[in-house]
């Protein structure tokens, strides 16, 4: 009987340590996936103001790093204990992609004082969207064990705004033809505009 109570107990632990370990992650991921489609609409402002054609080889490497991104979050759904700072290490690599994507967009914007007031506000909130998520995915995937790599995550995520609010942040400082959501139309409507 204690042998069976045990293990209903250990099982207990172990699924509220993977629930914890997905929820952290997940709270990441979410930012990675919105940085993607932010970065698009940036570059088609640019070429917008300048009078430009999209730069259709930067928006589709955008386009593909963005897609690996949301193949890594499939792999979230199934993260457990044991493989948390693999995880991490994944999103670490992510980040840096699209750190570089973000690198030659301000590039092509020419960010600067000669910027355009909504082209110097969007970036500035991908770059705020990167240096927050950066530091706690770092610390994860340089951990040496799964525990400290958890406790890095939810360390980190406590003083991280959420991925609504750069939503929000974003879709206040650009014209709504390049707005960005992290929900579908029907949720948007489902929950009168509060889901991003």
């Amino acid at each position: 009987m204690k042998k069976k109570l045990l293990s209903l107990i250990l099982v207990g632990v172990l699924g509220v340590c993977t629930a914890c370990s997905t929820a952290w992650l997940t709270t990441f991921e979410n930012y990675l996936k919105v940085v993607g489609p932010i970065l698009v609409q940036i570059l088609d402002i640019v070429s917008l103001v300048e009078g430009k054609p999209v730069n259709t080889q930067l928006q589709a490497k955008i386009t593909g790093d963005a897609a690996a991104i949301n193949a890594i979050a499939a792999s979230i759904n199934a993260a457990t204990v044991q493989n948390v700072v693999g995880e991490c290490a994944q999103f670490n690599l992510a980040v840096a992609t699209l750190q570089s994507d973000l690198s030659q967009v301000e590039q092509l914007a020419n960010v600067g004082p000669n910027a355009s007031a909504e082209i110097a506000a969007a970036v500035g909130i991908a770059q705020a969207a990167f240096t927050e998520v950066e530091a706690p995915i770092s610390a994860c995937s340089a951990s040496s064990s799964n525990a400290q790599a958890l406790a890095a995550l939810k360390a980190g995520s406590v003083g991280v705004s959420s991925p609504e609010d750069v939503v929000k942040k974003f879709n206040a400082v650009v014209d709504k033809k390049h707005h960005v959501h992290l929900h579908s139309l029907f949720v948007r409507i489902l929950t009168f505009g509060i889901a991003q």
